[in-house]
């Protein structure tokens, strides 16, 4: 029992790093991406809004995506 209070400060500094180092490498790749909206028309003519994700990483651009009409 002894030898878990004294290595308790060293598993939450390493917990806390381990969460840190997760988050700082999703939070990276989501600084990259771009939010475009386009307003569409369906078959029976109702309006509806399509969002596309574009990150920098994409080779391609999404299927019927139109910069033009954004």
């Amino acid at each position: 029992m002894l030898w878990l209070a004294k290595n308790k400060r060293l598993f939450l500094g390493l917990s806390w790093a381990s969460i840190c180092c997760l988050v700082g490498s999703f939070a990276y790749p989501l600084q990259k991406l771009q939010v475009w909206r386009q307003v569409e028309k369906n078959a029976i003519n109702q309006t509806y809004t399509r969002n596309f994700v574009i990150t920098e990483s994409d080779v391609s651009l999404p299927y019927e995506f139109n910069r033009d009409r954004v």
